[in-house]
């Protein structure tokens, strides 16, 4: 293993992960106004989810799915075109790329430039997977959200499970436990930048807030999770509140 080598993956890709695109975006798309949080409607209520994140997700939530997907497909790229680089270069042992993009989501999620304050990773992520195991993303993205939204009917669960089934995807799909390794990590270091998001979250669920299941889903279909909830809901696969007598009954 070249040292050197590692070393240049590690801080390169801590640098030119920290490049905010969402506040570039946000500053020719939005100028002036402050990008550091976004406040999201609860449906049903007249409180606010105010996220901390300054990503894809908060510019689309802004001004729409145009330049919430120019953002995100920018952060794809600063994490996967750079490991398409280190691949070729150091073919046969990938420890190398996949340093790269932990120390680029890395700065993504903490920017030096921005006082540390990014995104959760998501974006970063998918960037690295296209590398890796582009199939990883539909199968293991799909899986999360029946269980989420089928099976426990959590949103939340439905967003983050899908980082976890890439665990034992990798370790099946792969001949080399630096991607098993990798997969594990990478719930971790989500989990860990949306700490923030994660308490309001369970703080909304204990005060009632999201205790409609109406009021959850459409507060989150303006999200990532936006077209599987709709399409679940159109088809009576996810009940909304007021069609689930013993809920009321429950909640009166």
């Amino acid at each position: 293993m070249d040292a050197w080598a590692l070393t240049a993956c590690i801080v390169s890709g801590y640098f030119i992960g920290a490049l905010s695109f969402a506040r570039l975006i946000g500053s020719i798309i939005a100028p002036g106004e402050d990008l550091s949080y976004t406040d999201l409607d609860i449906a049903g209520s007249d409180k606010k989810f105010r996220t901390e994140t300054v990503s894809a997700t908060s510019i689309s939530a802004r001004k729409g799915a145009l330049p919430g997907c120019t953002t995100a497909i920018l952060d794809m790229a600063k994490v996967g075109l750079p490991m398409l680089a280190i691949n070729h270069w150091y073919s046969t042992d990938p420890v190398y790329m996949l340093a790269y993009a932990v120390a680029a989501i890395i700065g993504h999620n903490y920017p030096v430039y921005h006082h540390f304050e990014g995104g959760r990773g998501v974006s970063p992520i998918i960037g690295s997977l296209l590398v890796i195991q582009p199939l990883s993303i539909p199968v293991t993205m799909i899986l999360s959200n029946v269980v989420g939204l089928l099976i426990l009917r959590d949103p939340m669960a439905a967003y983050t499970l899908w980082l976890f089934f890439l665990i034992p995807w990798m370790w099946f799909f792969t001949d080399n436990w630096l991607f098993t390794a990798y997969a594990a990590l990478l719930p971790v270091l989500y989990l860990v930048a949306s700490i923030p998001e994660i308490k309001k979250y369970r703080v909304l669920q204990k005060t009632g807030e999201f205790n409609k299941a109406n009021s959850l889903y459409e507060s989150l279909e303006h999200t990532d999770l936006g077209r599987p909830i709709k399409y679940l809901r159109k088809y009576g696969l996810l009940k909304n509140h007021e069609d689930n007598p013993s809920d009321n009954e429950t909640n009166a």
